[in-house]
Parts: structure tokens; C-alpha cells; sequence
């Protein structure tokens, strides 16, 4: 495809990296998820100065997001207290610090797009337009290289989709 060689793993998250990794895209339900990935993200010494793209996708009742960034961090100091590139773009839960805060209960009524039961709490096509949306996201970073906006918020009960420059 686009004569990229595409390798994917469709799996849990488990911390690995490889330096030629390119793209991180997570569809995680939990804050407790989220942290496991930006802490796996931040302790990794392979990204000094080309970071891989993380997108991550993720939905409540009635709406989604879909936010792109690079794990660079650059307000965690590594082990040697060099700090990232500040100039990439924020990841997730650089955009809502509060993900990170262990102090702030997990949400008890949190949809999935895994368990059917779950369907009867929350609009039928959000996890449908959440991963559109994240689909069009990867077109364009492909086919135009680069993209206008880093995040993307839909509601569905509205109608309604803004993005974040």
C-alpha cells in the first residue's frame, strides 16, 4: 500500500518498541490504559529525534475523539535530564493532563466497543465514526504528508465534528 512496507499487530500493548516503528494507534476504554501507554512511551530511550506517530482513538455514550501526537514529551526528563523535542505535536495525554492523575477516579459508567451489553448505553455508531475519523486522519497523513489539525471531537447525538489545530 502505497509502497510502504506495512507491518501491523493487532494486539494488547505491551511496551515494545522498534526504532523503525512509524505509527501507535491505541483504542483503549481506560485512563488506567492510556497511562500504561504514555509511561511505556515516555521510559523509552529510542525516540531522541524521530518519534512515531500516536493516535488514539477513544469514545463515551454519545461521543469520541481521535487525537494524533508524538511521544516526545518534552516536559519529562529522561534518566540523563535531557529533555524531548519540544516541537512535536502533543499526544493525548499531554492534551488532558488529567489521564495521568491516579488521584482522579475512573469513570464506573465507561462504554466499550467490545462487550454487545454494552450498545444498549451509548449511540450505536460512535465507535464506527471514531474509527472513520481516524481512518481519514492516517489518508491524509499518507496521501498529503502532514495534516492541518491534531485532534478531531465528534458527537454524535449533535451531528457535530470540530478539530484541534
Amino acid at each position: 500500500y502505497y509502497g510502504l512496507s506495512w507491518k501491523t499487530v493487532p494486539s494488547r500493548y505491551s511496551g515494545g518498541y522498534q526504532q523503525n516503528d512509524d505509527i501507535y494507534i491505541s483504542c483503549v476504554d481506560t485512563k488506567q490504559s492510556r497511562r500504561e501507554i504514555h509511561y511505556s512511551f515516555a521510559h523509552t530511550d529510542c525516540w531522541k529525534s524521530n518519534p512515531p506517530y500516536w493516535i488514539d482513538c477513544g469514545n463515551r455514550n454519545q461521543d469520541g475523539q481521535v487525537c494524533i501526537g508524538e511521544p516526545c514529551f518534552a516536559n519529562t526528563p529522561k534518566k540523563n535530564h535531557e529533555k524531548f523535542n519540544p516541537m512535536c505535536l502533543p499526544t493525548i495525554t499531554e492534551l488532558y493532563k488529567e489521564i495521568l492523575d491516579e488521584s482522579i477516579p475512573e469513570p464506573t459508567d465507561i462504554p466499550t466497543c467490545s462487550l454487545a451489553e454494552d450498545l444498549e448505553h451509548q449511540e450505536l455508531f460512535v465507535c464506527q465514526s471514531v474509527a472513520t475519523f481516524a481512518l481519514q486522519m492516517l489518508w491524509k497523513l499518507m496521501r498529503y504528508g502532514g495534516l492541518d489539525y491534531s485532534a478531531q471531537f465528534i458527537k454524535i447525538g449533535r451531528a457535530s465534528c470540530r478539530e484541534r489545530v
